[in-house]
């Protein structure tokens, strides 16, 4: 199993995010980054590990833990579901709504 250090520079490498970015993102000192990247940090604070893996677009388990697959596709997809409903003025909401619970009951059967 590859290490948290392996972990991290693999999703920031995935990123082309740089590490003075993440830093400035999740609130952390860039030296604090360069730790998680070295291999010097060996846990990581929940708080710290959710913002890189949000910033980093990554499943926060898999870069904790290592199991699992570095993206989510249901998270991104759920993300990018979210993003779009946001923007939508609410008489597409409704629409939206009616046809989400269509489509839940079809699923049930």
């Amino acid at each position: 199993m590859k290490s948290l250090a392996q972990r991290f520079n693999e999703a920031l490498a995935a990123s082309k995010i740089t590490k003075k970015e993440l830093a400035e993102a999740v609130g952390v000192s860039p030296s604090a980054i360069t730790q998680i990247a070295s291999g010097e940090t060996k846990e990581l604070k929940a708080s710290v590990a959710l913002k890189i893996a949000r910033k980093l677009n990554i499943d926060p388990w898999w870069l904790v833990m290592g199991e699992g697959t570095m993206t989510s596709e249901t998270s991104s997809s759920l993300d990018e579901a979210k993003m779009l409903l946001k923007r939508m003025p609410e008489s597409h909401l409704t629409a939206v709504t009616t046809i989400l619970k269509q489509l839940a009951e079809i699923n049930k059967n």
